[in-house]
């Protein structure tokens, strides 16, 4: 199972390899791997951590595009948070998404499985891909794909 062992940390600071940035740059650097979504999504996140949705756009060179943080409550729907993002953001020449989820107190729940799953097949339906839904929690990431068994969907939009 994919594990970001936590506290989940703040955004890093120090350059990476090469002295690109960890944090890719909208627009500019291409989001990979599960650690460039996570470098963009500790920026972006409240601290204290508080329940929040952060939904990326990839266009289809893996770069982000569009961010938007929605704060709701413990309990909340992934697909209706999903659609509502579909029908405010712009997606013209988005190509895919990455999701995570909020929970400051828990992590994966009963049910997360069928969110995925119907979270997936919402994206499909826009003809995107969802990459990855991160479920962060006090002691770090997970990935609810993980319990199905469904391997990463990392992988460059363009050739």
């Amino acid at each position: 199972m994919s594990f970001f062992p936590g506290p989940f940390p703040g955004p890093p600071t120090d350059p990476g390899p090469g002295g690109r940035s960890r944090i890719p740059r909208a627009r500019v650097d291409p989001i990979l791997c599960a650690d460039d979504a996570l470098s963009l999504i500790a920026l972006v996140i409240h601290r204290p951590l508080v329940h929040e949705t952060v939904v990326i756009a990839l266009d289809h060179s893996s770069r982000g595009s569009v961010i938007t943080v929605v704060g709701h409550g413990p309990h909340h729907d992934l697909c209706d948070t999903l659609d509502t993002f579909g029908a405010v953001a712009d997606l013209e020449g988005a190509a895919g998404l990455v999701v995570a989820t909020v929970r400051p107190h828990d992590a994966i729940r009963p049910g997360d499985i069928d969110d995925w799953l119907d979270a997936s097949a919402l994206a499909d339906s826009w003809g995107l891909v969802l990459f990855e839904w991160f479920v962060v929690g006090p002691f770090g990431a997970e990935c609810p794909r993980d319990l199905i068994g469904e391997p990463e969907r990392w992988w460059p939009l363009a050739s």
